[in-house]
This record gives structure tokens, sequence and C-alpha cells, in this order.
């Protein structure tokens, strides 16, 4: 059953912009390992060690992101409330 107090069109956007994010950040992941591991270059192993533990650290950096703007996008998609029958009363009385 679907919740009543979310927006599915904007529910369903925050998953999909998650998702995206989350393919990018697993293939920053995957790159930064290729580098590190990567045998056929000129470069040295230290600076290769180097600069892939940078791209790992990014890419779980923008997972943390990816997280937490799934968390913002999904309380944004939240209706409000309505007011109840004894609320609209208080506020005809004033």
């Amino acid at each position: 059953m679907q919740n009543q107090n979310t927006d599915p069109q904007k529910k369903n956007k925050a998953y999909t912009a998650a998702a995206l994010r989350a393919l990018v950040s697993g293939y920053l992941i995957y790159l930064g390992f290729q580098i590190m591991t990567n045998q056929d270059t000129t470069m040295p192993v230290t600076t290769a060690r180097l600069l892939g533990s940078i791209m790992i650290l990014a890419a779980l950096l923008f997972a943390g992101y990816v997280l937490y703007r799934l968390k913002t996008d999904l309380t944004a998609a939240q209706k409000p409330a309505e007011p109840s029958d004894t609320e609209q009363e208080k506020g005809d009385e004033a």
C-alpha cells in the first residue's frame, strides 16, 4: 500500500537520481581500484596507489552525499499534513 503522505512523482525522481548517483560512485571506486592495481604503467607504484586511494576516498564521500541527498529528497516529497476538523474550527473562531 502506498503512503498517502508522499508525492509519488517526487519520490520516484528521488530514487532515480539516487540510483544514477550510486552508479557513478561505484564506477569511481572501480576506476580508483584500477589505477591502484595497474601493472602496465610508467607511473611509480606509490603515485598510482596514492591517486587510486584519493579517487576511492572521493567516491566514498560522494556515496555519503548520495545517501544524504536521498534522505532530503524523500523528506521533501512528504506532503504537508492536512489540518484536522478541530484545527479548522479554531481558525474559524479567530
